[in-house]
């Protein structure tokens, strides 16, 4: 019974290393398994963050397209202005011609007025006519003075004005006090043209100043268009960036994969094992265990090595739960002449020993 004893501890001994091992077996094989759950979840991750990143590319082409639109529609507001500070220039023009020639005509009223002197007091009443017109002229004068689109209009009434007075004064060259009034209309005349010179030049300004913004706002938008350019180099050379990372893990989980498909292939065809271990795994009865003890195991590569060697010929034990599952593989293996196989029967193995609570200073007893 004694000797009995003896030949049982070092298996029991060997058998509680061999549960130990296949703790930490486990524990690694559920750390691998973890590892690869969280780069499988990190890959989907970094796809999504690629659509999102090529979703915001998008729009970014999208306002720029949209920026690039506004662009061309100030560049053409510009023109526009040119145009009209063009236009309202030529009208100055005239109107300083007009103006020089009223001048003229004055002097020569002027040369003119001993000859009318005589005949001043029989033209007052029609003076007085004409002072009226003058009157309705400035009124209609003022009121349009905003419309900047009439002013052909107003210039036409007021060269028949001047025809219908150079047509009197050719009547009445011998009357001084018409033609007295005549000049103070005429001199009238010249200070509404200087007035409306003036609101052309404030309109000149204003136009200015607007162009200015125009030009402020154009040179805001192409900072903004470079600054837009800059964040879309910036995100394409990231969108490369997570492209080679996603590349770099597909290239991973495709050695991974091959791995796998490498490992089930030499378990399917039981090579390195010895020949009773594939006979138990496809016996026509079935298998009486639940498989070789390397077929539990999941190892990477660097500690792949190691625990071949700790463990060495225990890799090719034959796992059983019971005790009668391992003699019906014996029975099996004896029959058949294929060798033997060594069991390692789950029932043997003694349960791991309780863990015990550490004991706080606060529970000592003094």
């Amino acid at each position: 019974m004694e000797s009995l004893q003896e030949k049982i501890e070092p298996l029991n001994r060997s058998i509680e290393q061999e549960e130990l091992q296949n703790h930490e077996l486990a524990a690694r094989i559920a750390t691998e398994d973890s590892a690869i759950l969280e780069a499988e979840r990190q890959q989907l991750e970094e796809d999504q963050a690629l659509a999102n990143l090529q979703k915001e590319v998008n729009r970014g082409n999208e306002e720029i397209h949209a920026l690039e639109m506004q662009l061309l529609q100030l560049e053409e507001q510009q023109k526009n202005l040119t145009g009209r500070i063009e236009r309202t220039e030529t009208l100055a023009t005239e109107k300083q011609d007009k103006i020089l020639n009223q001048e003229t005509l004055e002097k020569e009223l002027e040369t003119k007025l001993p000859e009318i002197e005589n005949l001043s007091s029989k033209r007052q009443e029609e003076f007085q006519t004409l002072a009226a017109e003058h009157d309705q002229l400035n009124t209609t004068l003022g009121e349009q003075r905003s419309r900047l689109t009439l002013e052909r209009t107003k210039s036409a009434e007021r060269q028949q004005a001047v025809n219908r007075l150079a047509i009197e004064r050719q009547a009445l060259e011998a009357e001084q006090q018409h033609r007295e009034n005549e000049q103070e209309k005429i001199r009238t005349k010249r200070q509404a043209a200087k007035a409306r010179l003036e609101t052309i030049a404030s309109w000149k300004e204003e136009s200015t100043r607007e162009l200015r913004q125009k030009q402020e706002q154009l040179t805001h938008q192409r900072e903004k268009e470079t600054l837009l350019h800059k964040e879309r180099e910036k995100l394409a050379a990231e969108l490369e960036q997570l492209k080679e990372r996603l590349l770099s893990l597909r290239s991973s989980h495709n050695q991974l994969h091959n791995q796998i498909l490498f490992a089930n292939s030499i378990l399917e065809n039981f090579e390195g094992m010895p020949e009773g271990i594939g006979f138990l795994e496809k016996h026509k009865d079935g298998r009486p265990g639940i498989g070789c003890l390397s077929d539990h195991l999941s190892l990477d590569d660097s500690a792949r090595k190691a625990v071949n060697a700790a463990l060495g010929e225990s890799m090719n034990y034959y796992v059983c739960r019971t005790l009668e599952e391992a003699h019906r593989g014996i029975a099996a293996l004896r029959s058949s002449a294929k060798g033997k196989v060594s069991f390692l029967v789950l029932d043997l193995v003694p349960p791991p020993p309780p863990k015990v609570a550490p004991t706080s200073p606060e529970h000592k007893k003094p």
